[in-house]
């Protein structure tokens, strides 16, 4: 005998629809399509601001590995559940400061795909080196690449909407710089810079450069004796080659790891604050000691890292280039807040936002 009772009926009325609701958010297939956000009309799912999300926490906890105990931020507990002030959790502050990034790169993205703009390779090198670096882990974890992707990056994440996002955020901060680079400031702004700011009296310098590194301990991931020693030899087997007159750009394509300089370890008009590493003032004091086409080494041996440079002489004022470049950015970065005061302004979704961080 059939049971119609009307409560078993009004029950499966209200339960089926949670179960595949419960179903599709498990699978991820509805976060994939569910707006989070806007950002100047366009759309963007759960699964994008994810990708944001993540990225911007998994990238503070890499640079602030040493700091985090003195920033008060807990790896054992959750970011929703731990304080970042008295105001917001962690939580909160890492989706505050990847909705800035979302904004930003959607900003500049956009711009390049209205300028038409071609990328070069070694412009959108980092994407294939964090896919790299992603399938290292994996193969470390014995973890699947769906696995991966969904535990790391959230639900509904794969590997091809992770590429895809990334590229994205890639291209834009590569554009922005490319608007640095090409911005020409007048000489009146620089010279009213240098006015208020001072900034030195040297010259730039071009260089060519090789750079060394230290392979870190599998285990600790630390940088010990043994590859310090490692490091050592190395650098001494070079100089040797150095020395018996190898052509150095020769060498740079064959051993550089690339910390700095263009593709051809080349550095033109490098002033101060591009040497991104210590070691360095030697280029920018007493000038007079330079000699082109001479060889000078900086050897950090502790913290894994050995410079081999070519001084191929001066560039210009390195107080001016430095003013140029600070005026360039300031410039690029107030039409950009500009932009995400108005047009770029994230635009949460309420229900999107339940979902997201998830």
């Amino acid at each position: 005998m059939k049971n119609n009772s009307p409560y078993l009926r009004a029950m499966y009325i209200v339960l089926v629809p949670i179960v595949l609701l419960i179903i599709l958010l498990n699978s991820g297939w509805l976060q994939s399509f569910i707006a989070a956000a806007h950002i100047n009309n366009e759309k963007y799912s759960v699964v994008q601001y994810n990708f944001y999300y993540f990225d911007y926490l998994y990238t503070f906890l890499d640079k602030s590995e040493e700091e985090l105990e003195s920033l008060g931020y807990d790896t054992s507990l959750t970011e929703g559940k731990q304080q970042y002030n008295d105001t917001m959790t962690w939580r909160e502050y890492f989706m505050q400061e990847s909705e800035k990034v979302m904004a930003e790169t959607a900003y500049f993205y956009d711009l390049s795909v209205d300028a038409g703009y071609e990328f070069s390779d070694d412009e959108l090198s980092e994407v294939e080196e964090k896919i790299q670096a992603n399938n290292e882990e994996m193969t470390l974890y014995s973890l699947s690449s769906k696995n991966f992707y969904l535990s790391y990056f959230g639900s509904g994440a794969t590997e091809e909407n992770y590429r895809k996002e990334l590229t994205k955020k890639v291209k834009a901060y590569a554009y922005k710089q490319h608007l640095i680079d090409i911005y020409v400031s007048e000489d009146e702004e620089i010279e009213e810079y240098l006015k208020k700011n001072g900034g030195g009296d040297y010259a730039s310098v071009n260089i060519s450069i090789l750079s060394l590194e230290a392979l870190a301990d599998r285990e600790s991931g630390e940088i010990g004796e043994s590859q310090m020693d490692a490091l050592d030899k190395k650098y001494e087997a070079l100089k040797s080659r150095i020395d018996d007159g190898a052509d150095f750009d020769e060498l740079i394509q064959k051993f550089s790891t690339g910390l700095l300089g263009d593709t051809d370890g080349k550095m033109t008009d490098a002033t101060i604050e591009d040497m991104t590493y210590d070691g360095f003032d030697f280029l920018f004091e007493n000038q007079e000691n330079l000699t082109e086409g001479e060889i000078y080494s900086n050897i950090n041996l502790e913290d894994g890292y050995v410079f081999v440079l070519r001084f191929d002489g001066f560039g210009q004022d390195g107080a001016k280039r430095l003013a140029q470049e600070r005026l360039a950015k300031e410039h690029i970065e107030n039409e950009k807040d500009e932009a995400l005061g108005g047009d770029y302004e994230v635009i949460e979704s309420s229900f999107g936002m339940t979902l997201v961080t998830r």
